[in-house]
């Protein structure tokens, strides 16, 4: 209970953010490291992400695309044995280099999984494209199945 309590008690979160604070970095620990691996499929709520994640960079989205498998994933969101499951994207923008750098070092560091496949820059400094293709992942919810017993 006491190493909780360090964790989530700190004056800083691991993104740097205020732990009582609604920023972009902001949550306690606790918090973050659950909202890290989500438990349920939602893709429109990744592409939201990414937009937020896109646009906080001063870059201009060409498109966000992906394939939306919510019908097919209702029957994964529990299990006695849970696994990660992927769910691919791809997203194409422009804007300078440097905010291009930025992007892919938020994707690098972030608490988030993400799996870069493919990666293709084009332009100019000033003017530069990003095509890349990865994927982030879900982990179905764990079934602890929990049982009432009466003892004698």
């Amino acid at each position: 209970m006491n190493s909780y309590q360090a964790f989530v008690g700190t004056s800083q979160n691991v993104l740097g953010g205020n732990p009582t604070g609604t920023g972009n970095q902001d949550g306690d620990n606790a918090r973050l490291v659950l909202d890290a691996l989500p438990s349920k499929y939602d893709f429109p709520a990744l592409a939201t992400t990414l937009e937020k994640i896109i646009t906080s960079q001063n870059l201009q989205i060409q498109s966000i695309g992906g394939t939306d498998d919510e019908v097919l994933q209702q029957g994964n969101q529990s299990s006695d044995t849970p696994q990660p499951s992927a769910m691919p994207f791809q997203f194409e923008v422009s804007g300078q280099y440097s905010s291009l750098q930025s992007l892919v070092g938020i994707f690098e560091h972030s608490i988030r999984p993400f799996q870069v496949q493919t990666m293709e820059f084009s332009g100019d400094e000033s003017n530069m494209t990003l095509s890349m293709s990865a994927q982030t992942f879900y982990q179905p919810e764990k079934n602890l199945n929990i049982k009432t017993e009466v003892v004698k």
